[in-house]
């Protein structure tokens, strides 16, 4: 019998240790297994799987290249997989040039890779003289880009043949740009980037012949400080889904030909009346964020993370086939801490989603399913989070070596889910226990990998 690989990337910007867990899937039953911890020198991000020449590409998201004294941004990956054992060798690493790749995605027809580049929050401020003569100061960032590769025939990276920069808006909340996403549509004819900086959802689509990214239209300004994060394509009908990292809702869009959007509607992601806890982050006032999002094979249901301060949970929506329009109909808590990404099985029958941190088991044995929230419902909705999961950055390094050494362990959950009426239960916790400090999962979905790949 063949057998299916998951590989989890792993990210430690706040806590826990880097690397890309190799886990054994059991697609009769869910059940998984961890093998192995890979290349743990790596702050994993994005990973984008080659089907047909057996390659898995991430993104290693770090700010400073460690072939420089500093800067020089992240870097990104390419390794052959071992169909008989699940396992990498690396074939290829070049820099992107930009600090922080959140996202990478291979065009559809193999020979192109693109990266979408966070950057980083942080400013420099210089001392400019300008054109009287007068001297003043101006305040600039790292570039914020999507980037284009080229693949070569056996799948290594080669050059960066395009770049496209993001500018951010002076008006809008974050200042700086901050693309998070490169989701080809069905067609492979374009891509959506959601610029959680500027606010903006931006259609790219590639000149083959020039090898160059192309605008397809004006960007979609969306809510003002809504923060686009993610966003998914029906796979046969034209409409187009985006969360959003700090409104707690979730849009549906019409798009034509030339990428243009209509908005159709945006329902909340959680139910009126949840107890929506403050977190104590790097923004003033900040709520729950939304991260992690999949759509069923059959576009007819999306799958929605949401995180933070107890707030962990999936919000399921249905999608209406004739206006894409979508309705809620259901909100199911996530037994870790900072869920952040989600896949779908091969064969549609589980999502799987991954947290950033565990501090201790809620249910080790899996012998209890999740529970939908329920306003009437007695008690609190969710445990409080403990004060040592606080993000602000100013209380960064001190708190990330606290974290470190407290025994800690690397959560899965997984969740079986109706395909009829698009609804979910819990099927199982594993703890994946390895040294101290352990790997927590990154908030990208996993890719996952099966033998033979082809005939």
């Amino acid at each position: 019998m063949s057998k299916t690989y998951m590989y989890v990337s792993s990210w430690n910007e706040f806590v826990g240790t880097p690397g890309i867990g190799l886990l054994e899937y059991n697609p009769e039953n869910g059940d998984m297994t961890k093998i192995a911890d890979l290349e743990e020198t790596l702050t994993c991000n994005c990973t984008a799987l080659d089907k047909k020449r057996n390659i898995l590409y991430i993104t290693n998201e770090i700010k400073e290249n460690p072939d420089y004294v500093k800067g020089g941004g992240g870097l990104i990956y390419a390794y052959k997989i071992d169909p008989a054992t699940g396992y990498l060798t690396q074939i290829s690493r070049v820099p992107a040039c930009c600090p922080c790749p959140a996202y990478i995605s291979l065009d559809p027809t193999g020979r192109y890779l693109v990266c979408a580049n966070h950057s980083s929050f942080f400013a420099v401020t210089k001392a400019v003289q300008k054109e009287d003569g007068t001297w003043g100061m101006e305040v600039v960032y790292d570039d914020a880009t999507v980037d284009l590769f080229e693949l070569n025939e056996d799948g290594t990276i080669g050059a960066l043949v395009d770049v496209s920069k993001h500018t951010g808006r002076k008006e809008a909340f974050i200042l700086h740009s901050h693309p998070h996403s490169a989701i080809w549509d069905p067609s492979g004819r374009f891509f959506a980037c959601c610029d959680k900086g500027d606010d903006h959802i931006y259609m790219y689509r590639i000149d083959y012949a020039a090898k160059k990214l192309v605008k397809m239209c004006e960007p979609y300004h969306d809510a003002e400080n809504s923060c686009p994060r993610y966003c998914v394509f029906h796979p046969a009908k034209p409409f187009f889904f985006a969360n959003h990292e700090r409104a707690i809702n979730v849009s549906a869009f019409r798009y034509d030909e030339g990428g243009h959007l209509t908005h159709i509607n945006t329902v909340n992601s959680i139910p009126e009346g949840f107890p929506l806890p403050e977190i104590k982050g790097f923004l003033p006032g900040q709520k729950p964020g939304q991260q992690g999002m999949a759509i069923s094979a059959d576009g007819k249901y999306i799958y929605n993370v949401i995180n933070g301060n107890g707030a962990d949970a999936v919000s399921v929506f249905q999608v209406d086939q004739e206006t894409g329009a979508i309705a809620q109909i259901q909100f199911l808590r996530v037994e870790g801490k900072w869920a952040r990404g989600c896949a779908l099985s091969p064969d549609g029958r589980f999502l799987i989603v991954s947290c950033l941190t565990r501090t201790a088991p809620c249910c080790p044995s899996g012998s209890r399913t999740m529970e939908p929230w329920r306003p009437q419902a007695s008690g609190p909705a969710f445990p409080a989070a403990p004060t040592s999961l606080s993000t602000r950055r100013t209380e960064h390094l001190r708190k990330k070596r606290d974290r470190q050494i407290r025994s800690r362990f690397l959560h899965q959950c997984i969740i079986r889910y109706n395909s009829s009426t698009g609804t979910c239960f819990k099927h199982e916790n594993i703890p994946l226990y390895r040294h101290d400090p352990p790997t927590f999962p990154r908030s990208t979905p996993c890719a996952f990998f099966r033998r033979p790949l082809c005939n």
